[in-house]
């Protein structure tokens, strides 16, 4: 396969659907190399494409408890 199908097929799966095309390319770019099968290229693809934005799609992070309880319980004594 060439560049543009592995890429194709690297957004094919719902989740990387969504990532801007220069995004997907910097990242396949780091395994576009002759020692990697294509299913390789694909595979640690996604998998860097994972650890980048999985960040972004964590609803956790902006959940209300999570801000009530980093707030500090104790108070000051004088």
């Amino acid at each position: 396969m060439n560049k543009r199908e592995l890429i194709r097929k690297i957004t094919e799966k719902k989740e990387f659907s969504q990532l801007p095309e220069k995004d997907v390319e910097m990242a396949f770019a780091q395994f576009d190399k002759d020692r990697y099968l294509d299913e390789e290229k694909i595979k640690l693809t996604r998998d860097l494409l994972r650890k980048v934005f999985s960040a972004f799609t964590s609803t956790k992070i902006l959940a209300h408890k999570n801000f009530c309880s980093t707030k500090s319980k104790t108070t000051p004594s004088r």
